[in-house]
């Protein structure tokens, strides 16, 4: 009878509290339904199983997407039940007032929260698994794959996202106890009379906050490279979301202080009531601003990738394949394999342009002044130089006229960099006869370094420079690559590069290997598709996230302006203005997100721009416009949650009217 009267407290509190705890079991469904699809695909034996080497790399991509969202339900889920216990300690404390103890209470929680788990855990399997289906299918279209596979998911995926729910449900009801067990009878029901007091700055926050944000921002902005930048983007990224975090209340209590010292701003009405009320929201609600900006952040940042992966196609296959087939071997089949090649183009009958047979030797320098100083480590720098060395005979069969003779060199590319008239390597010197800086050479991918291409005098120059190399204890890398492009279509292209591949019995392995754009294109737009599926879903994740976080913060901020909008009217302001400075207030807590997350994203800026160009992207209007459609697209999407949570909080601060 007891155990009963529990469950129907429970029950019951549930129900009457259903305009919290609807959202709150929607959410928690959504949130577990994602986790389990994204984990279900990254787990797939039908992915697994696909004849596209590449796929294993998008499962890799979306279990680690699995893992995100795994950490952020956790974290999301405990931030919102936060707001529920909040809102329900005045009725709990009635029920001590009542004679229940707070061992009566544990046992209404208990049944509270089986009962939100219950439910989350049920609407999210079976979300999950109907639209299971629909993502899978939505990744193969992206993935260019078309696969038959059945209706059920992964088994294990079940299994997890049963785990890591009842773990969070767990830690949700472990908290609720300490809210309540801890929280004396006449804190609770005093405590949302009391109202909240003027926060002070806290100056240890406020120093924090300045000191992690500004080192987030220096990792980023002094990014030498995309390899640095990829680096260091975790790190940047975890020190500006402390600094946020720890800042927002203490910087932003710091700028409202600041207002209300200025008389001249302060002491008009309007003024007053926006600078005085915006104190007062930052104690409580600073931290659910933090969240927002942070999320804001993140999306904008998703988004803003993924349109940029998605229309840089075309760029990283022009950066990445210069020719429509290109064929690279080792120095010594290279003469024999050219031979065979336009032999096979002659006989075939087919036109052929835009030559490129090359053979080059590379050196990644740590200075940039002329002297060659190999370091395997100084890929990471920006400040580095790549030396590619050329024979003068291939590249003047390439299109140029260049005459040297013995040890002199023209080079190419960034030439301001050289204001030396010699390049020394090791016991080797050349004398620099011309610069230009146009590059010879196509497709040529440097990572953020500088580049010079040398023309030297003859083909034995490469191999002086191997024995340099060798002395140095450094590997040498010599390729040389034969390539040329074509008129015929897709499927002669690749009817050809097989017919070569053939011919001269290329394996595709150790020294000797042959690529055809079309192919790679196929490639390419396969592991894109999955980057970019990605890239969307966790975004969505966010989105969801963000509209619950901010009906929330309505939700409660409404509950607790309540008695303020009747002290306003009983003080003598009239109900326009009494709604003019709440929708003012409203307003500046929505826009403060928005303009935080722009100052994040301007810094973020160099450093996301230089890991596109891992993927070749190195167009930065291409990012910029994408940037500009992520904006466009996010900022709609926050009007119209701000437009609908907005009626939530008008329709509870006027329900006394």
């Amino acid at each position: 009878m007891i155990k009963g009267l529990y469950y129907r407290l429970a029950k019951n509190g549930i129900k009457n509290n259903r305009e919290l705890y609807l959202p709150f079991t929607l959410a928690s469904s959504g949130t577990f339904a994602l986790f389990f699809i994204i984990l279900a695909m990254a787990m797939s034996e039908t992915f697994a199983n696909i004849d596209f080497d590449g796929m294993q790399h998008i499962q890799s991509v979306l279990f680690l997407g699995s893992i995100v969202v795994g950490f952020f339900s956790i974290i999301f889920i405990f931030y919102t039940h936060s707001f529920l216990i909040e809102n329900r300690k005045k009725e709990f404390a009635l029920y001590q007032v009542l004679g229940m103890e707070k061992k009566h209470i544990r046992l209404i929680l208990i049944w509270e929260n089986l009962i939100l788990y219950i439910r989350s855990l049920i609407g999210g399997l079976v979300i999950g698994t109907l639209l299971y289906k629909v993502a899978e299918t939505l990744l193969f279209k992206l993935a260019k794959q078309s696969v038959e596979s059945g209706f059920l998911p992964n088994f294990t995926a079940f299994k997890f996202t049963i785990a890591l729910s009842a773990f969070i449900y767990l830690i949700v009801f472990l908290n609720s106890i300490r809210k309540v067990q801890f929280t004396k009878l006449i804190e609770l029901l005093n405590q949302i009379d009391a109202g909240e007091k003027k926060p002070k700055i806290n100056w240890v926050f406020f120093v924090l906050s300045i000191v992690l944000l500004l080192a987030g921002y220096y990792l980023a902005i002094t990014s030498n490279g995309p390899i640095v930048a990829l680096k260091r983007f975790f790190i940047a990224t975890m020190l500006v979301i402390a600094g946020t975090e720890f800042g927002f209340i203490a910087i932003s209590v710091f700028i409202l202080k600041n207002l209300q010292k200025n008389k001249k701003y302060y002491y008009k009405p309007k003024n007053f009531t926006n600078v005085s009320g915006m104190i007062k929201r930052m104690t409580k609600n600073g931290v659910g601003l933090a969240n927002i900006t942070i999320i804001a952040t993140a999306v904008i940042i998703l988004i803003s990738t993924a349109v940029s992966l998605s229309s840089g196609i075309k760029e990283m296959i022009k950066t990445a394949m210069p020719n429509e087939i290109s064929i690279k071997t080792d120095r010594e089949s290279f003469s024999n394999a050219k031979e065979k090649v336009y032999s096979i183009l002659e006989d075939e009958n087919i036109n052929y342009k835009n030559k490129s047979n090359i053979r080059n030797i590379s050196i990644l320098s740590s200075k940039n002044d002329g002297e060659i100083v190999p370091d395997n480590r100084s890929v990471i720098e920006k400040n580095t130089m790549l030396y590619i060395f050329v024979p003068v005979e291939d590249l003047n069969e390439n299109g140029q006229d260049i005459k040297l003779s013995e040890n002199e060199i023209k080079i190419f590319g960034d030439i301001d960099k050289i204001n030396k008239e010699k390049i020394k390597f090791g016991d080797i010197e050349w004398k620099i006869i011309d610069k230009e800086k146009e590059v010879p050479i196509d497709g040529i991918i440097t990572l953020g370094s500088n580049l010079i291409i040398v023309a030297i005098p003859e083909i034995e120059d490469i191999d002086r420079i191997g024995n340099e190399l060798e002395k140095l204890n450094f590997n040498q890398y010599i390729e040389s690559k034969i390539g040329f492009d074509t008129d015929l279509s897709k499927e002669k292209s690749i009817e050809l590069s097989d017919k070569i591949k053939s011919k001269l019995q290329i394996s595709n392995s150790g020294y000797m290997m042959i690529q055809n754009r079309y192919e790679e294109t196929d490639i390419l737009t396969k592991l894109i598709g999955g980057v970019v599926y990605t890239c969307l879903f966790l975004g969505l994740v966010f989105m969801v996230a963000l509209a619950l976080i901010i009906y929330y913060k309505q939700l409660t901020e409404g509950y607790e302006d309540l008695k303020l909008f009747t002290v306003m009217q009983n003080v003598g302001m009239t109900k326009t203005e009494i709604k003019s400075t709440i929708n003012s207030q409203i307003k500046m807590v929505f826009l403060i997100p928005l303009i935080v997350a722009g100052v994040h994203m301007a810094f973020a800026f160099p450093m996301i721009r230089q890991i596109l160009e891992i993927f070749y992207i190195t167009d930065t209007s291409l990012y910029i416009k994408s940037l500009i459609v992520s904006l466009v697209v996010f900022v709609l999407i926050y009007i119209f949650i701000y437009i609908l949570t907005s009626k939530t909080y008008y329709r509870i601060v006027t329900s006394r009217e």
